[in-house]
């Protein structure tokens, strides 16, 4: 029974997926690639580019480079206005697109 446990055991260890990651971070500090697996330093510093390790599960799309580590990226407020100022100017424009095709003026 113990060889059981132990067979399980080490079938389980060896296919759970690690949540770790390396992120390449290029000369403009913006992370560039995401990968499972330790990169060749040499041939990053080649390119001016390094990578940075973290445990946490990030995506790619949301990782952002800042002090030395991986954190999740959060929207500013400048951006979240932005945001909104650009869906109110399309939200305009289809209204204004919608009059036309009608007569409208």
């Amino acid at each position: 029974m113990k060889i059981v446990m132990l067979t399980f055991a080490i079938i389980y260890l060896t296919t759970c997926t690690s949540e770790a990651s390396w992120y390449v971070i290029d000369v403009h500090n913006k992370a560039i690639v995401k990968c499972e697996y330790e990169l060749d330093t040499k041939d990053l510093r080649s390119r001016n580019e390094f990578a940075v390790f973290t445990n946490q599960d990030i995506p790619f799309s949301e990782a952002e480079y800042r002090n030395g580590k991986i954190i999740r990226r959060t929207e500013t407020a400048s951006e979240i206005l932005e945001e909104k100022k650009k869906n109110e100017g399309a939200e305009e424009i289809l209204i204004n697109e919608r009059n036309q095709s009608l007569g409208h003026k």
